[in-house]
C-alpha cells in the first residue's frame, strides 16, 4: 500500500467535501465546526475513505469506538436522529470535536498495518 502524505489527504477532503482551496485544511482543523462534515455526509466521507484509499474501519460498533476514541454516548458526527428519543430518556448525545490531524493519524495506522 502507498504511503498517504497529509496534503494528498487534504486533497481528497476538498474534493469530496467541495472545501475552496483557499481554505486552510490544518491537523487541528474540525471536520464538524471548520469544515462543515455532519450527520449523514460524515457517514459518506467515512465511506468514501474506505473506498478511496483501499482500507476499512471496524466494522462492529465497539472496534469503531476504540479506533476513533469515543467515549460512551460519544459520536464523531451529529444525526439527524438525534433529538426527541435522546432527550426523552435522559441521554445526550455528545458530538466529539474529531480533528483532520487525528483522522489522518488513524489512517496513517490503517496503512501500516
Amino acid at each position: 500500500m502507498q504511503e498517504i502524505t497529509f496534503e494528498h489527504f487534504t486533497d481528497f477532503i476538498r474534493q469530496h467535501a467541495g472545501v475552496s482551496s483557499k481554505r486552510l485544511i490544518t491537523p487541528s482543523t474540525q471536520f464538524e465546526k471548520d469544515l462543515g462534515i455532519t450527520g449523514d455526509d460524515g457517514i459518506e466521507f467515512l465511506e468514501a475513505i474506505e473506498r478511496h484509499y483501499g482500507v476499512a474501519f471496524c466494522k462492529d460498533e465497539q472496534g469503531f469506538r476504540e479506533m476513533f476514541k469515543l467515549g460512551p454516548n460519544e459520536y464523531l458526527f451529529h444525526s439527524e436522529g438525534f433529538g426527541i428519543p435522546f432527550w426523552w430518556f435522559g441521554q445526550k448525545p455528545v458530538v466529539r470535536a474529531f480533528t483532520v490531524g487525528e483522522f489522518y493519524t488513524i489512517l496513517q495506522a490503517l496503512f501500516s498495518n
